[in-house]
């Protein structure tokens, strides 16, 4: 067998194993799930700047004072 014939079947099974439904792996939840525990509660505020009349929600703006004892909390 020549070797770019290996290679290709080498390839080939490899791509095949990866894509087998019945290997064990992580169900497409799990990451989402992992990724939400390390999210803290955070608080949102009804902040609402006005640009040249165009109203901005800035729900998270009290987050913007790093040395207030509420964003140091949350960041702990």
């Amino acid at each position: 067998m020549s070797p770019q014939r290996l290679t290709m079947t080498c390839a080939m099974l490899l791509s095949l194993t990866a894509c087998n439904p019945e290997s064990e792996s992580m169900n497409a939840s799990e990451p989402m799930e992992a990724a939400q525990s390390l999210v803290p509660a955070t608080i949102e505020t009804d902040t609402i700047d006005n640009y040249f009349g165009t109203a901005i929600k800035d729900p998270y703006r009290w987050l913007e004072d790093d040395l207030s004892p509420d964003t140091t909390e949350w960041i702990g």
